[in-house]
């Protein structure tokens, strides 16, 4: 038999060797370039700490905690995210654990968080993972040193310039300490027994040990670097410190330590960190985590390792804060480089730049690194050393704390803004030093409580004002005021004020306070006509629905009108105050409703009249 050439057709080979590329992209994970170095240097059975990475979750933003208010309704998002979470990485990790358990390999710590396993592997069964579809990396757990200056002992007596730079007391002035507010500290640990520090510690759920898995904080003096020791406790105390160190000393706080007793720390421990502060044993989370620590030894790099990490935190409504580094003017650092990070540079008492404090701009974005800048020279601050309780500390270790703290301020508050809110009243609102405008030296510039509390004090909205109208002719003495109540964006308590007088200027002028006043919603009274007409129609007909939903659109018009104003296409309920004053003498008036919300943002409405013949 004779055999036919054909020419294949050029589209088909390159079809083919697209899907050839395709296949086995789709089944071999990446390998980081260290993990490979590792593999290449250790013996064929010798076990290397990896991190198994798997795909996100999908649909995860559709989870995010965002215009909660803080209670159960926010506890309740949050834990619908940490539900969604688990799932997707129980599902995704399953094959892999059953291959874990075939080779007698234990110990893997799953890391839901970002949906990866820590997990010791031999350069084989690294292959044999790395073929498995549903993974998508493998990379090896580093381990990162803790970078920690020499204190200098200070006296209890040394004032701390520190927290005026920042303008704290001017908040605690107005009864804002932090009351509240939870702070997690991601660190070497905390002294738990510091004076400063030991009534603001919250038990419940309050540390984490990933190493000893020991139950109660402390923070080691290091054998081989005493002198180095305290770092967490130090942070800590400028976050919250009592004796005049904190700049949020109402503040509780709780502990993740993510660094051993030598001050070294491995990735997937951090990790680790990380996903316990969004779920500590199960008790609300922080509203901020403080994290004096990164890549130092990696400038101008955008190491993304913890970046998922961030971001969950973050989608969950929690505040995350980051030292910038004392690089100088070497570069940046990751995860302060990171797009959703806050990096903190440092500044001394004349409020210039730190000869350590790392410049940017950032690796991962190009945008202006640090963001901001607090005090961060010679700080005097909390040790772990009982004989000698304070100290002066200097790095951005120390200068990063004080946001974190000035967050808890805002917090106390404004107990409903949402991380995204925090973080651009602090850029908008801070001192601007160095060049004008945001540089890589200042950032957006010193943090200031003050300004960021007033940044953050939205005024309510006014009054919407109903009747009498305006210009109306009225008979009698005797007149019902009606508008629509003022309500405040930050969740602030409102109180309402009827102003009316015979003049103007409004001087003399009759004032009634009507916050207590009953408000009828008339959206509300909508919807139970609406509901009263679709059980009716099983009992009356159709008839008796036509009337009563002939009703509730008359309310939705009414709610909708405000004293001649068009409606929206989706209207709000409207809270409506009727009050009636007696007595009044013909002659024209004038009047107004006067809105002030619990920080004394002020916002009036607008002026109307009326004649009484």
């Amino acid at each position: 038999m004779t055999l036919k050439k054909y020419r294949v057709p050029a589209w088909l080979i390159f079809l083919i060797m697209v899907s050839a590329s395709t296949c086995g992209a789709a089944f071999g994970a990446v390998l980081d370039q260290r993990l490979q170095n590792a593999l290449e240097s250790t013996a064929a059975e010798e076990f290397v700490p990896v991190i198994i990475q798997f795909a996100e979750p999908p649909e995860i933003e559709s989870f995010a905690v965002r215009g909660l208010r803080r209670g159960e309704e926010q506890a309740a998002a949050r834990a619908k995210l940490i539900r969604h979470l688990r799932s997707h990485a129980e599902g995704s990790q399953q094959n892999v654990i059953r291959y874990l358990r075939q080779q007698r390999v234990a110990g893997e710590r799953t890391l839901w968080l970002i949906n990866a396993l820590a997990v010791k592997l031999t350069a084989s069964q690294v292959e044999d993972i790395a073929a498995m579809p549903e993974v998508e990396s493998i990379r090896y757990d580093e381990v990162i040193r803790l970078s920690q200056p020499v204190p200098t002992v200070a006296p209890l007596a040394v004032s701390s310039y520190n927290l005026n730079a920042v303008n704290a007391p001017a908040l605690w002035a107005l009864g804002y300490e932090g009351a509240g507010v939870v702070v997690g500290v991601m660190d070497s640990g905390v002294d738990v027994t510091h004076p400063a520090l030991a009534d603001k510690w919250r038990k419940n759920g309050g540390w984490f040990d990933p190493y000893r898995d020991t139950s109660e904080p402390y923070d080691p003096v290091y054998s081989t670097n005493p002198e180095q020791s305290g770092h967490g406790t130090a942070v800590t105390g400028v976050i919250l410190g009592g004796n005049n160190i904190g700049v949020a000393p109402a503040t509780q706080w709780i502990a993740a330590k993510i660094f051993d007793d030598e001050g070294n720390a491995d990735n997937s421990r951090i990790h680790e960190a990380f996903q316990w502060m969004l779920n500590p044993d199960g008790n609300d989370a922080p509203h901020i985590v403080n994290n004096s620590w990164g890549f130092e030894k990696e400038i101008n790099k955008c190491i993304d390792e913890f970046r998922l990490d961030v971001q969950r935190l973050k989608t969950a409504g929690i505040a995350v804060v980051f030292a910038s580094g004392n690089t100088g003017q070497e570069g940046d650092i990751s995860p302060a480089n990171y797009p959703e990070s806050i990096a903190v540079g440092s500044v001394g008492e004349e409020l210039v730049v730190s000869t350590f404090s790392a410049v940017g701009p950032s690796a991962c974005d190009n945008a202006i690194y640090p963001e901001l800048t607090a005090p961060g020279e010679l700080i005097k601050t909390s040790t772990n050393d009982p004989a000698f309780p304070y100290a002066l500390y200097s790095g951005t270790s120390f200068s990063t704390p004080h946001v974190a703290g000035v967050m808890a301020l805002l917090l106390d508050a404004f107990p409903n803004a949402s991380v995204g809110e925090l973080e651009t009243a602090l850029k908008a609102s801070a001192t601007d030093l160095g060049e004008t405008g945001p540089d890589n030296f200042y950032g957006y510039g010193l943090v200031n409580a003050l300004a960021a509390y007033g940044q953050l004090n939205i005024p309510p909205v006014a009054a919407r004002l109903r009747a009498p109208a305006n210009g109306a002719d009225l008979v009698g003495s005797s007149v019902v005021f009606e508008w629509a109540r003022g309500t405040d964006a930050n969740g602030d308590p409102l109180t309402e004020t009827l102003v009316y007088a015979e003049n103007a200027a409004f001087s003399p002028n009759t004032s009634v306070d009507t916050t207590s006043v009953e408000s009828t919603v008339l959206l509300l009274g909508a919807g139970l006509l609406l509901g009263a007409g679709l059980w009716s129609m099983r009992r009356h007909g159709a008839m008796s629905v036509l009337l009563l939903c002939l009703a509730a659109a008359g309310l939705l018009l009414v709610s909708c009108g405000g004293g001649g104003g068009g409606g929206d296409s989706a209207p709000t309920p409207v809270a409506v105050v009727k009050y009636q004053v007696d007595g009044l003498a013909p002659g024209t008036y004038y009047w107004k409703v006067v809105t002030e919300d619990s920080h004394g943002a002020v916002s009036e409405s607008d002026v109307w009249t009326f004649t009484l013949q």
